[in-house]
């Protein structure tokens, strides 16, 4: 995506009493979007002991593969493009705990390499599979004032502590983040009431709006652009930068021998993904 594209995310539709939770939502979804579409969120298959899962990351994708991992299955095949932190924190507490085995068919990116992967004991790549990292909440996030910077805030917390506990130091996110950040983007909220909109320039005007609008019972909505800059840079970093890191039982991890080799493999991913390598320049 090129830096004159915009980008704008929608969530579900707002209660009154869930307020922040969508606004959360709006800010997360820009922050760590989805540049893989499918039909569904997710899909997944039970085939024995192993589980192969495609798609996005979400409370009840996180809720079978956490089924799954308590039931003692042997391994988890999986493409997933990331998606709600939260989730992935919480997949990846579960494999910490546990001995099943992560298999990246594809690719494993965001909140799937954050947590997934590096939660796992034992974990793989499989021949031309990519695990793209582009930061982590307290490193991608320039920080919103009121509850919504104070919620996103605390997810930011847990995925600190979750770092703390697998012993993988958040430098390797810190890294991923410096090497995939681009300008500050413009954010714009539009406020539609009964097929009238509305654009607001700052989050709490918009907040501001959206609740006098609930509190008329009117029918809103409110989606939020993002322009000026692009969200498909993607960290994959080498073996020795993951060990560097203190990551542990990687079993197989095929990588590119060089820049070119890496472009090729962007080009799999659909074309719209710059792959950024620990190569010489």
């Amino acid at each position: 995506m090129r830096n004159s594209d915009s980008i704008t995310q929608h969530c579900q539709a707002p209660k009154p009493r869930r307020l922040t939770a969508y606004f959360v939502c709006l800010m997360l979804s820009l922050f760590w979007p989805s540049r893989f579409a499918y039909a569904a969120d997710f899909s997944s298959e039970r085939v024995g002991e192993v589980l192969y899962f495609t798609g996005k990351l979400t409370e009840t994708s996180a809720s079978v593969i956490r089924t799954f991992i308590a039931e003692k299955g042997e391994s988890i095949v999986i493409d997933s493009e990331g998606g709600d932190v939260l989730a992935g924190i919480s997949v990846g507490k579960d494999l910490a705990a546990s001995d099943v085995k992560v298999i990246v068919r594809n690719y494993c990116i965001s909140s799937c390499a954050n947590y997934i992967f590096l939660g796992a004991k034992r974990k793989r790549l499989m021949e031309g599979a990519v695990l793209g990292f582009h930061g982590a909440p307290k490193s991608t996030y320039a920080g919103v004032q009121s509850d919504v910077g104070r919620a996103i805030d605390g997810i930011a917390k847990e995925s600190t502590e979750f770092f703390k506990s697998t012993g993988v130091d958040e430098a390797l996110l810190s890294k991923s983040h410096a090497l995939t950040k681009l300008e500050k983007p413009e954010i714009t909220f539009t406020l539609s009431v009964n097929g009238v909109t509305k654009e607001y320039k700052s989050q709490a005007s918009a907040l501001d709006a959206l609740t006098a609008c609930l509190r008329k019972k009117k029918q809103c909505s409110m989606t939020m652009a993002k322009r000026g800059v692009s969200d498909s840079r993607l960290y994959f970093p080498s073996l020795q930068a993951m060990t560097a890191a203190g990551v542990q039982g990687i079993e197989a991890y095929p990588y590119p021998k060089n820049s070119s080799e890496m472009t090729e493999l962007a080009k799999n991913l659909g074309g719209y993904v710059e792959l950024i390598g620990d190569f010489p320049i």
